[in-house]
């Protein structure tokens, strides 16, 4: 996931990229309750969310395209958090993306 945002971001000559990391992955369900004494205890299953944190720093119409080509895309990267922030350096933003998988260690984290 994380060289598929590097790559799509390399087209975007106005934006800069400043961070980009896989985060932990969580449950999409919450988890089952413990099983009853003398029973087979419930091993977790999927599916999972791998989200990854993308700081990117340039103009808010270079980041609105980078999402629109992402979108567009049949890869089914949602995004699920969009913070703007302004730095000595000019406007960042952080965006959260994330996508499912059945497998915990999908992203190989």
């Amino acid at each position: 996931m994380a060289p598929v945002l590097a790559d799509v971001l390399s087209r975007q000559k106005n934006l800069t990229l400043v961070l980009l990391r896989n985060l932990a992955v969580e449950p999409l369900l919450p988890p089952i309750a413990p099983p009853a004494s003398g029973s087979v205890p419930h091993t977790e299953m999927g599916p999972y969310i791998h989200p990854v944190e993308l700081i990117v720093r340039g103009n808010y119409l270079s980041v609105l395209t980078y999402l629109q080509e992402l979108e567009s895309r049949p890869w089914g990267f949602q995004w699920r958090r969009f913070e703007f922030t302004t730095t000595t350096d000019g406007p960042e933003y952080r965006i959260e993306f994330t996508t499912l998988s059945m497998q915990s260690n999908w992203l190989g984290v």
